[in-house]
């Protein structure tokens, strides 16, 4: 094999793996941010009491900063 083929498979699987992993935190990062902009809507098909909703806001707000840690980590 050609030197070239060589770098030149191991360049698009690199490029895979940087796709991948990119999209992965990206999308991440987006529910992140939903679950901070409308915690509201996002729980809204659930039908919960409103002390449950109050307190299942809180635990998205929670979620929502471990979901931005753990995208950069």
């Amino acid at each position: 094999m050609l030197p070239i083929t060589i770098y030149n498979e191991f360049t698009n699987y690199a490029n895979f793996a940087l796709a991948a992993s990119l999209s992965i935190a990206l999308g991440l990062m987006t529910w992140a941010v939903l679950f901070v902009a409308i915690p509201g809507v996002l729980l809204g098909p659930f039908d919960l009491e409103p002390s449950v909703q109050d307190t299942a806001v809180r635990l998205l707000a929670i979620s929502a900063a471990f979901q931005i840690f753990d995208a950069m980590a």
